[in-house]
């Protein structure tokens, strides 16, 4: 959580569960369209609580997202933090590779293996490893490292390093509806498609 709040600028300021100042511009909708609004009443209407903020309130309920964009423009991870730290003397960026496990000794994370098309590579991280790879492959990373449920990784034979049953369980996906419309004639004028 200190590094979500230090990473993200919020349009609305800093609060418990939101960071204001980093690199990640983190917005509302400049202009939502009519059809989502309409969408997100429809659901209060029906008995769906109304959410303002999916990260930091209420997940349940209807509302419309965030997204990151500053000045109109998508404020991507790439955008937000790899390209002011280019040029870093200290940054080096490895493409068209992928990481296998994070290396353990101990119980402390000391680096990472990662396969680069021909070999298998081994980092070693001077001070900290973040691992930081997505609601699937953080915890699929975790797991191939020997840190996950016991049972689980024993049956695929992982060496268990740390018993977290947590890892990996109640991944929940955000449901959502995607609405597309064609007009049957076409002198008719028809606001685009949207989703």
């Amino acid at each position: 959580m200190p590094y979500f709040l230090k990473s993200e600028d919020q349009q609305h300021g800093a609060s418990a569960a939101h960071g204001a100042g980093g690199p990640l511009a983190v917005t509302d909708l400049i202009s939502p369209h009519r059809i989502s609004s309409a969408f997100v009443e429809a659901a209060v209407a029906a008995g769906h609580v109304r959410t303002a903020d999916f990260n930091g309130g209420s997940p349940v309920g209807a509302g419309l997202y965030q997204v990151t964009m500053r000045h109109g423009e998508r404020c991507s991870t790439a955008t937000a933090f790899l390209q002011p730290a280019r040029m870093r003397s200290n940054l080096h960026t490895i493409i068209h590779a992928r990481t296998l496990r994070v290396v353990m000794e101990g119980d402390r994370a000391t680096g990472v293996d990662y396969f680069d098309g021909t070999q298998v590579v081994r980092i070693h991280a001077a001070r900290e490893v973040i691992l930081s790879a997505g609601a699937i492959d953080s915890p699929k990373l975790l797991m191939l490292s020997g840190i996950g449920d016991t049972a689980q990784l024993q049956s695929h034979g992982v060496t268990v390093r740390a018993a977290l049953p947590g890892v990996g369980a109640n991944l929940c996906d955000h449901p959502g509806s995607m609405l597309v419309w064609l007009c049957a004639r076409q002198n008719r004028r028809c606001p685009p498609a949207t989703s």
